[in-house]
């Protein structure tokens, strides 16, 4: 299909600061997959799942009671989560 681009024999490349490996957003998410990955063992020993983990720190953190909404903005969710 022909979206009115020139068609040229060579490929076009991106700006080496567009490449993937030169972006922050993408050594941040790489980094927080590894740390992820670290915690599984000893979350599946408590019989939780990484996403569980934050959930059920926040609630049970403190001695008092906790609405869902103190949880929610412990966690730094906004109110549509």
């Amino acid at each position: 299909m022909n979206w009115g681009w020139p068609v040229t024999s060579t490929a076009w490349r991106s700006p080496p600061e567009l490449e993937l490996g030169n972006q922050l957003c993408f050594a941040l998410y790489s980094a927080s997959r590894y740390a992820i990955r670290a915690y599984g063992p000893v979350l599946a020993e408590l019989g939780l799942t990484y996403p569980q983990y934050p959930h059920d720190a926040g609630a049970l953190g403190g001695a008092e009671p906790r609405t869902v909404g103190d949880i929610g903005a412990s966690l730094h969710l906004d109110s549509g989560t």
